[in-house]
């Protein structure tokens, strides 16, 4: 399992808006169950950030929330350049609690 930087080259028009501002990342692996479990986990994990209406804000708002698990990757999460490390940080967490349970 690892956590790939993907390319924001070709994004959507609505998407440009964003270019230097944030990274897109996936996560990829070849067992669909254990990539679908640490996204689960990073989509409940707190991001640190606060939401519009002050709610706490996780790893699931940035995520597109198009996974292809079959096909080895996961949703792509848009992450804030200063969430990089936080971001990178839960990631690892979240691999390893996983792969504990199995």
């Amino acid at each position: 399992m690892k956590l790939v930087r993907g390319t924001t080259q070709d994004v959507t028009d609505m998407a440009k808006r964003y270019r230097g501002n944030v990274w897109l990342f996936y996560i990829h692996d070849n067992d669909p169950e254990r990539l679908e479990a640490v996204e689960n986990y990073l989509d409940n994990k707190e991001s640190g950030d606060l939401t519009e209406k002050r709610t706490p804000h996780t790893w699931g708002h940035d995520s597109d929330g198009c996974p292809c698990y079959e096909d080895g990757f996961s949703s792509g999460y848009w992450v804030d350049i200063e969430n990089v490390p936080l971001f990178k940080e839960h990631f690892k967490e979240a691999r390893k609690t996983i792969k504990a349970k199995k």
